[in-house]
């Protein structure tokens, strides 16, 4: 019952929560209007008010006037006569208010009298059937023993009234002085009803009185219950709503992570889903430009960087060509023979300042995805040759070094013929740079994953694990084994990888420091060539 309740709109949860405190306050005031009404014709049906009672009222109106024998005879029977008329007030200063004033049921009153202690009529309202000096007689056996007990000064009413005779009848000694001068006699009519157009009137009479003040109390009582339901309702949706403001805080303090508890499916149900939605698209906004930013510093420090490494290979071959030819400007005691020693290491500089202008142009366009790329299907042994032949004579002439190529199956690979032969070019240059006099550069073809895979290995001192993720970026140079010593501008693997990745393939190096290194690519494989070669 509780989750129904709670999988309710919350509009509807309050419209019900005050509609049942109004339906139970509007049962409660009809209940108690119907117990009031109930106990109120009880106690006021003149069928079952107990006569005793108003023949002490009436005694008490004359207590103190016993002392006027003269009013006994006279003015005690107008007073009754009065009563029996349902008018208890008599002229010149006579009996007027006290309880007999605000009898009620005087319509249920057949006669009243005062008779002396020794039963002698004193004062009757009904003087053609009680007259006075006579002695009443009700004709009831029980009549001298209720007379002597109110003439014995008995004032209780239970014990002062006629239940057996022939009409109900009720007495109810007259004190004055501390001696009993009377006793006031009430009959009552055995068998009168209240009209029902009496009934209908005193019930509406009572039921508006009634009403009202019940009303009043209602009220209060509607207020309590509601102010306490409310406030159990607020208090529950308060909580809710703090723990929304306490997320909120946590995102606004940078805590991207928190998450609102959403609990039953209202409309604060609903507001936490979205809220969570909102949070989660923030959280992922902010890290992509979280990321973003980072790329753009990344960026920014890579052009200062490259800014500045530029400037510094740039300057050395500038500064040697500036040197030698201030050289050659200024001495004309040189020989022919130091001039031309002199105008070779211009030359030389002059071709290393060329490469890396291309290097820079050729990576620049790469990166940029503006390198100009004629893929089409091209033998991968060829390529290998056509590289190899160019530096086997420099390896053998300058770096002392044998290379070695294995062409393997006349492989057919999707790329770009001269692209590949310059990527084979870096790789070879690379592997000769580092290593030494003696050692060993080989060239090996196989297959992964349905991929070409060309690797050159060389034996030179190898590159540190902590260095290979860098290897190739541009302008990386490993300490010791990539060095300044040995030459290179650090562009080649730099180069290498953005042509590979241009072509549909991936770059990859692995290296144990002392037992050389190991540099690997991939090219898309179509097939196995069926001739020597296959015209580029």
């Amino acid at each position: 019952m509780k989750r129904r309740f709670e999988r309710l709109r919350l509009r509807w949860q309050l419209t019900l929560t005050h509609l049942a405190v109004i339906g139970l306050t509007l049962v409660s005031l009809v209940a108690a209007i119907a117990l009031v009404g109930l106990l109120w014709f009880a106690r006021n049906d003149p069928t079952s008010r107990q006569p005793a009672i108003e023949a002490r009222a009436l005694a008490f109106a004359v207590s103190d006037r016993l002392d006027q024998p003269e009013l006994l005879s006279r003015q005690l029977t107008a007073l009754l006569y009065a009563v029996q008329s349902r008018d208890p007030r008599i002229g010149g200063g006579g009996f007027a208010g006290g309880p007999a004033a605000f009898f009620t049921n005087w319509a249920a009153v057949d006669y009243a009298l005062f008779v002396q202690t020794d039963g002698t009529i004193a004062a009757s309202s009904d003087p053609e059937r009680f007259p006075a000096g006579s002695r009443f007689d009700p004709g009831w056996s029980g009549w001298p023993d209720l007379l002597a007990r109110a003439a014995s000064g008995e004032r209780d009413p239970g014990r002062l009234n006629a239940e057996r005779s022939p009409v109900p009848l009720g007495v109810s000694p007259v004190v004055r002085g501390g001696s009993v001068r009377a006793v006031a006699v009430v009959g009552r009519v055995p068998t009168i009803r209240p009209g029902p157009v009496r009934i209908v009137a005193g019930a509406l009479a009572f039921f508006g009185i009634a009403s009202f003040v019940l009303l009043l109390l209602a009220s209060v009582f509607a207020l309590a219950i509601s102010g306490i339901a409310g406030y159990l309702l607020a208090r529950r949706l308060a909580r809710r709503l703090e723990s929304l403001a306490r997320v909120a805080d946590a995102l606004a303090s940078g805590d991207l992570g928190q998450r609102a508890t959403v609990g039953p499916p209202d409309e604060i149900g609903q507001l936490g889903d979205r809220f969570n939605a909102m949070a989660a698209q923030l959280e992922s906004t902010v890290g992509a430009l979280a990321a973003e930013k980072s790329r753009t510093e990344a960026a920014l420090a890579t052009k200062q960087q490259l800014v500045a490494n530029v400037s510094h290979e740039l300057r050395t071959p500038l500064a040697s060509i500036r040197a030698h030819l201030e050289t050659i400007l200024g001495d004309d005691r040189l020989e022919a023979a130091e001039q031309q020693r002199y105008l070779a290491i211009i030359d030389r500089e002059t071709k290393e300042l060329s490469r890396l202008i291309g290097d820079l142009f050729d990576l620049s366009r790469a990166e940029a995805r503006a390198l100009p790329l004629d893929l089409k299907p091209m033998p991968l042994g060829e390529a290998i040759r056509v590289a190899t032949e160019r530096l086997s004579a420099i390896a053998r002439r300058e770096r002392k070094v044998t290379l070695v190529a294995d062409e393997g199956d006349a492989l057919i690979v999707e790329a770009d013929f001269d692209r590949v032969v310059q990527v084979l070019d870096n790789l070879l240059r690379n592997a000769l740079r580092h290593t030494p006099e003696g050692g060993l550069v080989q060239v090996s073809v196989g297959l992964a994953g349905g991929e070409a895979l060309v690797t050159v290995a060389d034996t030179g001192a190898g590159i540190d694990e902590s260095e290979l993720p860098h290897v190739f970026e541009r302008f990386y140079r490993g300490d010791p084994a990539r060095n300044r010593s040995t030459g290179g501008a650090g562009l080649g693997l730099a180069i290498v990888r953005e042509l590979v990745e241009a072509m549909g393939g991936k770059v990859s190096a692995s290296s144990q420091p002392g037992e050389g290194s190991r540099f690997s690519f991939t090219l898309p494989l179509i097939g196995a060539a069926t001739a020597q070669s296959v015209p580029r």
